[in-house]
């Protein structure tokens, strides 16, 4: 097998097939995030038919999140050390299968492991695809490139989650799943579409057969600047996703509007993220503009959050919620591509997966601490909370990073194995 390379496929190839693979890749990853949406309502709004319980629900959200973050290094390795065509046309068949299994799987048990396996077959291919992002990125255009890539992830998921009730009511819950299932399919197609490719091992041979003469022992291929980052945006978002489970209780029990007026809240935070789109591609790829951006990004949503616990009225939380989605999206962006950036490119599935896992994790302990803060002090209490903790965690974490890089003997302990230096 060939290995392309960022720097050697656009040579090799020409840049016309890698902007053609990279609109291949946008389209994919929106067409995953839709079909993942569309599945994540249907087995919600089935589990809550037959149950009725909450912790139903949460079992349901906590079995496609848990076991994830779990095998992220297992996903991450296999993207590094297989050919990344054959790896992602394989995990969405698997992920196919999975869909189906769920329109026929008899017992709540059997649901459980088949969102399991599901999220697990999911997460493999959706790191490969992220692990081939910088070979198809034109060169200085990586940021452009993540920006293309969250942009169709934002719209498949919107859309996915606007139709998925609706889909389910019409048509029961099974054709939701066999929806997603048709999706995964045309995204193997599409994955077999694409021509640039990672090899095995990700880096060229001479370099690996460079390595094993040297005798040196291996370095962790993450940076500590990267590592910073990520457990910092991991606790923020330990706080910050609290109000995935606090929302419909402060939006209905504390705003007092209806179900529309729900939808319009939440539909202000989407549209939020997908208007930062085009701005965020303005950013350059420069790691010391990007941390700046991620942190400012956490601080600013961290903000808003809090604005909405403190003024609780409609006006004010509609456009605190634009203002997150803004801030939120543009961390994203800035972030994943900081990611790409820093990562050699013999690791970039494992640690893709890595940072993937970080943030998953803390998503996942956000359901429990959101319940808990909802019972301790109410909703309102709950989004201060979510809101003052995300603040501080992002300021502590981005003033220990200016008076880090600010330092010559910081800034290249900061930067780890890079190519270039931090700038």
């Amino acid at each position: 097998m060939r290995q392309e390379t960022h720097h050697d496929a656009p040579a090799a190839a020409g840049g016309s097939r890698a902007r053609r693979d990279l609109r291949i890749a946008a389209a994919l990853a929106g067409g995953s995030a839709c079909g993942d949406s569309l599945a994540k309502s249907a087995l919600v709004l089935r589990v809550h038919d037959v149950s009725h319980a909450p912790w139903s629900v949460t079992a349901l959200l906590l079995a496609g999140a848990l076991p994830v973050a779990a095998c992220a290094p297992g996903a991450g390795l296999l993207a590094d050390r297989v050919d990344s065509r054959t790896l992602m046309i394989c995990a969405n068949a698997a992920s196919a299968l999975c869909c189906l299994w769920l329109t026929v799987v008899p017992s709540f048990g059997g649901l459980l492991l088949v969102v399991t396996l599901l999220g697990v077959t999911a997460l493999t291919g959706a790191t490969a695809l992220n692990a081939l992002l910088p070979s198809l990125a034109e060169p200085g255009r990586l940021v452009d490139a993540t920006a293309r890539q969250r942009g169709a992830t934002l719209l498949g998921g919107a859309v996915g989650l606007s139709s998925g009730g609706v889909l389910a009511e019409w048509a029961g819950t099974g054709a939701a799943l066999a929806l997603d299932a048709a999706s995964f399919v045309l995204l193997g197609l599409g994955c077999a579409a694409i021509r640039t490719r990672r090899g095995p091992g990700g880096g060229s041979a001479g370099a690996r057969r460079a390595g094993r003469r040297t005798g040196r022992p291996r370095r962790s291929p993450v940076p500590p600047l990267l590592l910073a980052v990520s457990a910092g945006s991991g606790v923020v978002a330990l706080f910050a996703a609290t109000t995935n489970v606090v929302q419909v209780f402060f939006v209905k029990d504390v705003l007092g509007v209806g179900d529309a007026g729900y939808g319009l809240i939440a539909a202000c935070w989407t549209g939020g993220m997908l208007a930062c789109v085009p701005l965020a591609r303005q950013l350059p790829d420069r790691v010391s503009v990007l941390v700046g951006a991620t942190v400012c990004g956490e601080a600013v949503t961290g903000l808003a959050v809090l604005g909405c616990g403190l003024l609780a009225t409609v006006p004010a939380t509609a456009l605190c919620y634009v203002v997150a989605g803004l801030a939120a999206s543009g961390m994203l962006i800035a972030r994943g591509a900081l990611v790409q950036l820093l990562t050699p490119e013999s690791a970039r599935g494992r640690v893709q997966a890595a940072v993937g896992a970080v943030r998953q994790a803390s998503t996942a302990a956000a359901l429990g601490l959101g319940a808990a803060l909802v019972e301790w002090g109410g909703p309102r209490i709950a989004f201060i909370v979510a809101g003052a903790g995300s603040l501080a965690v992002s300021l502590a974490c981005g003033l220990w990073l200016c008076i880090a890089v600010r330092r010559p003997a910081g800034a290249r302990a900061l930067a780890g194995p890079l190519s270039e230096p931090v700038r």
